[in-house]
């Protein structure tokens, strides 16, 4: 089907959203919908409202006040007849379709049961965090939910057996009724410098504590009581788990900023990231470029290939870069096994 030109985009949009209800327009000519069928024969540009109004309930003779309350009242009860949709554009008909209310998505900061990856949860006494997926013990064959040490671990802080919510306590989860399970298993993470003065003298003293500083991930778990699924939310099933190459692009799933796109910087980063707690050092991550790839509270997010494969947990970034610990990682310090979707 044609393509309208820009400035006839520019022009009818122009004319359109002074409309009541209206929300958008096709730049491109689209098939005539009625009654559920499409007529390729009668090309027409799209024009979409949050809802349809019967004609009964258009006012044609509309007052003064009428007209009024169109401007300060939000939902209006009908229509007034300027709000009308032309039959026609420049001789091309139009065609009206209902899509709904437009909104900024906030799914992943809300209850979900089944539990998904790339949903809130949180530490009982945290914030927010993301959840990065499911795991099992091959030993006992239990099942672990995971995020970030700074999330469900707390920095190290957390005791076993304290509570894990979904959604996070920052996003109205409440203890106990949001309880998804308790933790079970913290990754410590290494600090080669704290941010408490007197933490951080004492530490200078202990050079035994010196010898291995470098973590590799940022990673906790805790066993879990509620009903999961081994899906993220937007991408779908954790279909299988892989290295990523470098210059691949890869998505994922967080709290925060929903989902987002980059794309691989590097498969050995190593550097130092900054806790309210210390200073610690990573080796061995995964660097993902993209402005907007994360921000905070999109800690534990599960990163994919465009073929749904796990590639890792989203732990830290900056502006335009974010560290991920590599799965491999994840399952070598835990002696845990990702679950995939076939097998759950």
């Amino acid at each position: 089907m044609e393509k309208l030109s820009k400035k006839k985009v520019e022009d009818y949009w122009k004319l359109l959203k002074k409309k009541k209800n209206v929300v958008g327009i096709d730049s491109s000519l689209q098939p005539k919908e009625k009654d559920g069928k499409e007529y390729i024969d009668i090309p027409s540009i799209r024009i979409y409202v949050s809802k349809k109004v019967p004609m009964k309930d258009v006012t044609f003779c509309a007052s003064f006040l009428d007209k009024i309350k169109r401007k300060i009242d939000k939902n209006p009860p009908k229509l007034l007849s300027c709000d009308l949709v032309p039959f026609d554009l420049d001789g091309i008909p139009t065609d009206i379709i209902e899509v709904g209310e437009m909104k900024a998505l906030n799914i992943n900061r809300d209850k979900h049961r089944p539990v998904k990856g790339g949903t809130s949860s949180m530490h009982y006494r945290g914030g927010a965090c993301s959840t990065t997926g499911f795991f099992r013990d091959p030993e006992t064959n239990k099942i672990y939910v995971a995020s970030n040490c700074h999330c469900y671990g707390q920095e190290n802080k957390a005791n076993i057996g304290d509570s894990i919510l979904q959604p996070s306590p920052s996003d109205g989860g409440v203890f106990p009724r949001d309880e998804i399970a308790s933790v079970s298993k913290i990754i410590p993470l290494k600090f080669e410098e704290y941010t408490c003065f007197w933490r951080r003298n004492a530490h200078k003293l202990m050079i035994w504590e010196k010898k291995d500083l470098m973590n590799t991930v940022d990673i906790s778990f805790g066993e879990i009581t509620a009903p999961w699924v081994a899906e993220a939310t937007i991408i779908g099933a954790y279909k299988g788990k892989r290295e990523p190459f470098l210059g691949e692009d890869v998505h994922k799933s967080g709290r925060t900023t929903g989902y987002t796109v980059g794309t691989v910087a590097s498969l050995s980063y190593t550097g130092t990231v900054q806790y309210d707690r210390g200073r610690a050092t990573f080796t061995d991550c995964i660097l993902i470029q993209g402005n907007g790839f994360s921000e905070a509270g999109d800690s534990g997010s599960p990163v994919f290939d465009t073929s749904g494969n796990f590639i890792g947990a989203l732990f830290a970034g900056s502006t335009d870069y974010a560290i991920i610990c590599k799965v491999s990682n994840i399952e070598l310090e835990s002696n845990l096994v990702l679950i995939i979707k076939e097998e759950n």
